[in-house]
């Protein structure tokens, strides 16, 4: 919250008036309104993000249409909210339980599409911002949820000042903690035979650790289908 102030502050009290801008969540999309408050899909409204024609559901393209796509996302979920209970334990070093992960988000989704939302998962960025700056139990999560609520249905306005390069520098931060540094050397490790990794080890630092190399081959070939496809599919 802070950081996104001091963005604000800097961008309005000192980047526009130099005559420079960076772009703001409100020239992406704007908040407003209209949009603030969640309601049933069903609601008539003469907002155009509330338009549904149900008729479209009754066919038997728009039933397969929406089971290929909900299985596509319940699968991406499960493994995106799972994976997050993976990081979100190594950082406070308590276990989790996977069923309970999947069955709150399916109830969470279920009532969310009902209230006019769209899908979600667990966030690993969320996540870890929350470990890092001390978040533990279920209380962290609850408030965090609490506090987006907040600040969509009562701070709307506001958002919309918020430049997207902060944003970006946030994630970039998070990135920065989340990822495992030391794994580099270890995965590089890996792709060297033994030869080549006695010769490059001195006395500062060894080549000799290293993790299973069909491990490092899975990571590589999933990263690169995720990459080029997405999550479902490289997983």
């Amino acid at each position: 919250v802070f950081s996104l102030g001091a963005a604000i502050a800097l961008e309005f009290g000192l980047i526009r008036p130099l005559g420079y801008r960076t772009d703001t969540i409100g020239d992406q999309q704007r908040f407003t309104s209209s949009d603030a408050y969640p309601r049933p899909f069903f609601w008539e409204d003469s907002n155009p993000l509330y338009d549904y024609d149900i008729s479209k559901i009754a066919t038997w393209d728009g039933c397969r249409t929406i089971l290929a796509q909900g299985v596509l996302l319940a699968a991406v979920g499960c493994i995106e909210g799972l994976m997050t209970a993976e990081v979100v334990t190594s950082y406070v070093k308590t276990p989790h339980h996977p069923g309970l992960v999947v069955g709150a988000m399916g109830v969470a989704n279920i009532l969310s599409g009902f209230m006019g939302g769209i899908g979600g998962n667990s966030m690993i960025g969320l996540s870890t911002i929350a470990c890092i700056n001390g978040g533990r139990g279920r209380v962290a999560p609850f408030c965090s949820a609490l506090g987006i609520l907040i600040c969509i249905s009562a701070a709307y306005s506001l958002l919309n000042y918020i430049p997207m390069a902060a944003l970006a520098g946030i994630m970039l931060i998070v990135v920065f903690h989340t990822f495992k540094w030391f794994s580099i050397p270890l995965l590089l490790s890996a792709l060297l035979p033994e030869r080549g990794r006695t010769a490059l080890s001195t006395r500062f630092f060894s080549w000799e650790r290293k993790v299973v190399r069909m491990d490092v081959i899975t990571m590589l070939i999933t990263t690169i289908l995720i990459a080029v496809s997405n999550i479902a599919v490289g997983v």
